[in-house]
């Protein structure tokens, strides 16, 4: 599964040399995903916002001032939008909350795919996400439902962090990121998976801290705690509650057929044709993922079911299997998936590198060949996603309907 380093670094030299290239590898897809994330951010749809950023505005009104928005849902992502909206106050400081969650799923996609797999695997996995069609339409819209694009990604980072490097710190970022999916609807489910996951490297890890650090990281989680809780005791109507579980159906007679409509077009929405249901941002009927990312990441979810015991493989099949549950009952968006999705592609590209690799054990340019084809696929498909959504999405005659409304 993973790709093995060539005997040849075993020098200081050649080694501090990898880490440089590595660096600046990291720079530039840091650089790559700020600079296409914020490319005519406001001026691609003249300024304006559809009905839905203009919800998100209004919305942040309503819950003024900043410390008084973290009791809601989607707290967090509104305290950060305070920050960004305080700015200049116009279309582009709006929808810059949601470029930043956008940049740290790219980043937290990389910690994952270079973690597994090394760090070209991590760069190429990171550019299939910040390409993909959907990614880029979610992470450039003032919604709050933007944050959902960490919410299973993140859950995974902690769960990797609580594995690999038990400790204080890995223990404060689990006890973040599980609290921090509280806020969003649906996520309390992804959190209790995720701590079952962990339950046993957290015993161990929580079993070797000190009293004071044991103390501290209760401390942290009970004060990050406390907004959500009194949400829910201030707001504890079944509405609120349904919400909050993330249960969107609205007529229970229909419900299990409006759950399984759902349920079944997500992965076609994806993957082969969309069905455009209202939540989903996509062109026409084309599939929000191009043939190629797709044929990845099914080589990708098929090599972690054969090695399901391993817990990474573990941890994404199960969460990725929760959130396209829970996106059936209507809260969580399908587009939520992509940067998980991004992290399978780059396993069926590490596994795909790997049996190529095998082939040509001693055959430098053959090996070389391989992967510059395999780059060269990958970046017509990542061109493909840039253009539908800058040209294609932005001149498309109903997107240009939708976005109708000025902010005042």
């Amino acid at each position: 599964m993973y790709l093995k380093p060539t005997k040849r670094r075993g020098n200081l030299a050649k080694r501090l040399a990898t880490e440089k290239t590595e660096t600046y590898g990291v720079v530039i897809m840091v650089v790559a995903a700020i600079g296409l994330l914020l490319w005519r951010l406001s001026s691609q749809t003249n300024g304006n916002v559809n009905a839905a950023e203009l919800v998100t505005k209004q919305q942040l009104y309503i819950d003024s001032p900043w410390w008084k928005s973290i009791s809601y849902l989607y707290g967090p992502y509104y305290v950060l939008l305070h920050g960004t909206y305080a700015i200049a106050r116009n279309t582009w400081s709006l929808r810059l909350t949601s470029v930043i969650i956008g940049v740290l799923a790219i980043i937290a996609v990389y910690w994952l795919a270079s973690s597994w797999h090394g760090y070209k695997i991590g760069l190429l996995a990171a550019g299939i996400c910040l390409t993909s069609f959907g990614f880029l339409a979610l992470s450039r819209e003032a919604t709050p439902v933007s944050s959902q694009l960490l919410l299973a990604i993140a859950l995974v980072v902690a769960v990797d962090l609580v594995h690999r490097l038990p400790g204080f710190v890995a223990l404060l970022v689990l006890t973040v990121f599980l609290i921090g999916a509280l806020y969003i609807p649906g996520g309390v489910w992804l959190s209790l998976i995720a701590l079952w996951i962990t339950y046993k490297p957290i015993k161990t890890a929580f079993g070797e801290l000190s009293s004071k650090l044991r103390l501290s990281v209760i401390g942290i989680g009970l004060l990050l705690l406390m907004p959500i809780a009194n949400f829910l005791i201030r707001f504890a109507s079944i509405a609120q509650l349904k919400t909050w579980l993330g249960y969107g159906l609205t007529d229970n007679i229909h419900a299990f057929h409006e759950f399984l409509s759902r349920f079944i077009h997500t992965p076609l929405d994806l993957f082969v044709h969309s069905y455009s249901d209202g939540t989903f941002i996509s062109l026409g009927h084309l599939p929000v993922l191009p043939i190629t990312y797709t044929a990845l990441i099914l080589i990708g979810i098929l090599t972690y079911a054969m090695r399901f015991t391993n817990w990474r493989w573990q941890s994404v099949i199960i969460l990725l299997a929760a959130t396209w549950l829970l996106s059936g009952f209507g809260l969580i968006s399908p587009l939520s998936l992509i940067p998980l999705l991004s992290v399978c592609a780059a396993t069926g590209l590490a596994y795909m590198l790997k049996e190529w690799f095998d082939v040509f054990p001693r055959n430098h340019i053959a090996r070389a060949v391989g992967l510059i084809v395999m780059i060269g696929v990958l970046s017509i498909s990542g061109f493909y996603g840039i253009r539908t959504y800058i040209v294609a999405w932005s001149n498309n005659p109903q997107v240009k309907a939708s976005y109708n409304n000025r902010l005042n």
